[in-house]
């Protein structure tokens, strides 16, 4: 008997006293964030080892909630429950969906009594929300420039200044570019534009560098070689070594390279002024496979891998991809071309956006996202400052909700 645990029993009018009592509680704690003038929140650190939480956050705000007791907890959990799917699928609306899950509730409860039968309750519930999204559906509006700066500064607590800031990011990238938000080393929040593929790997050997000045690679104009198997000789890849070398060319070799391929690639570089770089793939298991495939497609190479049992012996320069220009960095490289997304590309961003659709997982969908960035050619990212701590986490979660709501926004 040591796993026993006792349980309260609670029935009829009591038990349901207590579980609108519990939804009470969340909603008040919540709903006070609601909307452009709504306030902020303080919240003790877990454990009270030390340390607050300043949100305007609804989700974050409902996770910290947990109530003494019991039943009370479980209408808790289950309102949480809500707010994380709202924050998985739209990224924004989190109060609201507490605020009218609260409103259902309660009025809700006035047709619970011995005269309906509650089944039927519930499905005319399920009736009436169905009729007002589709309500919604029929009046909502294309989102312009300006509605664009309106969602973004309404979404960040009436900040027009953070409005501005995501809202050009947003008009930078375009429909099916791709915005994150980053911690800024310093005070400042500001918003960074790349208009091609970034990739979160920089040069293999610093001897590839072009630009002392910001320690780069920079290659115009050149091949792009994508492999996720590694060239442990040189030879490996002599067909398209000879007439690059030959012609004068640049290739950037996207994958592993042995540290004797590497040192023999740097040595032709510094000794003959030859245009190489590599860099080693990026992420890992799945994840880096796909990635592959998508940058294989991005720059019109085609994706030498072990999984398919492709032989990097037989290369040609058919094989080889093309970017206009090569940034490569210490720790991360962008792809930038100016050529028209093809058909085959547009295609596969279709099918990630409905592959997203179909995963609550956030990690997934933020992959996904990525995926879809990298594939259009655009990529924002907002990084957000502040004075303290305390301060940089309450603006990183405003802008954080403010950049899911312009999103959503472009998507419905």
């Amino acid at each position: 008997m040591s796993n026993y645990i006792p349980k309260n029993l609670e029935f009829d009018d009591s038990g349901r006293e207590k579980l609108i009592q519990g939804i009470t509680k969340i909603s008040k704690a919540v709903k006070s964030t609601l909307g452009p003038r709504g306030k902020t929140v303080l919240i003790e650190s877990p454990d009270h080892v030390g340390g607050i939480t300043i949100t305007k956050d609804g989700v974050t705000v409902a996770n910290s909630i947990f109530l003494e007791d019991p039943v009370e907890n479980l209408a808790v959990q289950m309102l949480k429950d809500a707010a994380r799917r709202t924050a998985n699928t739209a990224g924004d609306g989190t109060t609201t969906a507490i605020v009218l899950a609260e409103g259902i509730v309660k009025h809700g409860q006035k047709h619970m009594d011995a005269r309906n039968n509650v089944t039927e309750v519930v499905k005319s519930i399920n009736k009436y929300s169905e009729k007002v999204i589709a309500h919604l559906e029929e009046h909502s509006k294309t989102v312009t420039k300006d509605m664009l700066l309106d969602v973004a500064s309404i979404s960040a607590n009436n900040d027009k200044d953070l409005g501005t800031i995501i809202s050009d990011a947003y008009n930078k990238v375009g429909k099916n570019g791709i915005v994150t938000v980053e911690r800024s080393q310093n005070h400042e929040t500001y918003a960074t534009v790349t208009n091609g593929i970034k990739i979160d790997r920089g040069y293999s050997s610093n001897l590839f560098i072009t630009n002392q000045k910001n320690d780069e690679c920079i290659l115009e104009d050149t091949h792009i070689l994508v492999c996720d198997q590694e060239i442990s000789n040189i030879l490996q890849i002599e067909t398209i070594l000879k007439p690059i070398i030959q012609k004068n060319e640049k290739l950037l070799i996207i994958g592993g390279c042995s540290p004797n391929v590497v040192n023999t690639l740097a040595a032709n570089v510094v000794r003959n002024g030859l245009k190489l770089c590599s860099i080693i793939p990026p992420n890992f298991g799945y994840k880096q496979h796909e990635l592959m495939q998508d940058i294989a497609l991005s720059v019109g190479a085609k994706y030498f891998s072990e999984k398919t049992g492709d032989n990097l012996n037989k290369i040609m320069m058919e094989d080889l991809g093309h970017a206009d220009k090569v940034i490569a960095g210490k720790s991360q490289t962008v792809i930038i071309k100016n050529n028209q997304m093809t058909a085959e590309i547009e295609t596969r961003i279709s099918d990630l956006k409905e592959q997203q659709l179909n995963t609550d997982i956030v990690a997934d969908r933020e992959f996904i996202n990525e995926r879809i960035a990298s594939l259009s050619g655009s990529i924002g990212s907002i990084y957000v400052g502040g004075n303290s701590d305390v301060e940089q986490k309450e603006k990183f979660d405003r802008v954080e909700d403010a950049v899911c709501a312009v999103r959503s926004a472009f998507e419905e």
